[in-house]
């Protein structure tokens, strides 16, 4: 029985705290945050890192040493081994030492390979948080929509029974009491295909931090993301850029490979060191001296063709990425470009938006509603004036949304300390 309760009391907090947390605002911040806890390639590039790391330490050390044991001329009538002479068992080290510069090239291509993968888990994670930014504002730009519209549907209520008072005063037509009906009928199917693109803006976040996290209401308020640099700034930070970070260890390890390649005019060495042991004894009676050797194996690399054909396609693999490399600098310099000038003029919009057609559009409004009520005004005046609101109201949320994708993007092109 307390064991049920227990168990009672563990699964009904557990229910509070979920619900509790549901229920919680899903700011900008904490939806990158849960985006970045939830990217499973961020945690495959850092294992990738870690094994190239690890395998330049491995590579990077002379290869083991053979022990050899022999038993040398033992003859087979007896098979004694102090019958002759010629006699040994010997023990002897066998070491092999790689052309001069292999080992080096060899960790300095894992290296880049290790450098390479860390570039690649910071832009992955640069590219999340610009993505998952610009998924959230697109969904809360759906949500604050419907929030408008939900707004104007109340003035449109409003302005319907209006013109039902004016028609029941004899002042209007049945036809603008039909067409505030109608107008009312249209401004909710627009609310059902704005709900329609919330929905589907909350499954495009969902696929970076879940459903459950994804179903939580947006703040009101439109976030704020860091401030961006000035676009020559900008520009000089692209050589630090991790697609331009990944290209130099591409290069490295480009030089890595020509380097092994030209060790191979090296020889490479082995060591060979011997004791024989003797058990046999001189016709004096005097027991033979044991023996020890020393062997030197030298590689004469005779035939350099093949080595030359490996520098050769090494140099050529270089150049063909340091190509890539000044190609792809100028690609990043043009997008940041564009970026900027979008940044820059949807903001000026933005303020036009604040400063003048939005006052300018609901005096318009409340000025053709006035009209309309002292018989001075047109009925269609009025409802192009409250649509008009309505899509002016629409048309700033659209812009000053598209203004903070627009420095999201410009965020990626590294001017966040991130």
């Amino acid at each position: 029985m307390k064991n049920m309760k227990a168990t009672l009391l563990i699964a009904t907090g557990l229910l509070w705290s979920v619900t509790t947390h549901a229920g919680e605002t899903l700011t900008i911040d904490e939806t990158v945050l849960l985006a970045l806890k939830h990217d499973i390639s961020l945690k495959a590039y850092e294992l990738e890192a870690s094994s190239w790391a690890d395998r330049s330490k491995a590579v990077d050390t002379l290869p083991d040493p053979k022990l050899k044991l022999a038993a040398i001329n033992v003859p087979t009538d007896t098979w004694a081994t102090d019958q002759t002479a010629m006699t040994q068992m010997q023990i002897g080290l066998r070491q092999k030492l790689p052309p001069f510069g292999s080992l080096d090239a060899k960790r300095d291509g894992h290296l880049a390979r290790a450098k390479s993968s860390l570039a690649q888990h910071k832009n992955q994670e640069r590219k999340l948080m610009r993505d998952v930014r610009t998924a959230w504002l697109e969904l809360y730009y759906w949500q604050e929509a419907d929030h408008i519209i939900e707004k104007n549907k109340g003035l449109f209520t409003q302005l319907q029974r209006i013109t039902e008072l004016q028609y029941a005063a004899g002042r209007s037509s049945q036809q603008h009491v039909l067409q505030a009906s109608l107008e009312w009928g249209r401004l909710e199917d627009r609310q059902h295909k704005v709900r329609i693109r919330a929905d589907q803006a909350r499954a495009a976040l969902a696929r970076f931090i879940g459903e459950t996290d994804a179903q939580r209401p947006l703040p009101e308020t439109c976030a704020s993301l860091p401030g961006v640099k000035i676009l020559a700034d900008i520009v000089d930070s692209l050589p630090q850029h991790p697609i331009i970070t990944e290209m130099d260890a591409m290069l490295a390890g480009k030089k890595a490979e020509i380097d092994l390649a030209r060790s191979g005019y090296k020889p490479s060495v082995t060591v060979d060191l011997t004791y024989g042991k003797r058990d046999g004894v001189y016709a004096d009676g005097r027991p033979l001296e044991n023996l020890a050797s020393a062997m030197l194996l030298v590689d004469l690399p005779l035939f350099g063709g093949r080595q030359g054909k490996q520098v050769n396609a090494g140099e050529s693999s270089y150049a063909a990425v340091q190509y890539r490399k000044d190609d792809m600098l100028r690609m990043l310099r043009q997008k940041a470009e564009s970026a900027n000038a979008a940044y820059r003029h949807l903001g000026m919009r933005v303020d036009n938006y604040t400063a003048n057609l939005i006052p300018q559009a609901k005096a318009n409004a409340s000025a053709a509603l006035r009209a309309y009520q002292s018989d001075r005004g047109q009925f269609t005046d009025l409802m192009r004036a409250r649509v008009m609101e309505l899509d002016t109201g629409l048309q700033h949320l659209r812009l000053q949304t598209d203004w903070v994708k627009a420095q999201a993007e410009l965020l990626y092109f590294g001017s966040e300390d991130q």
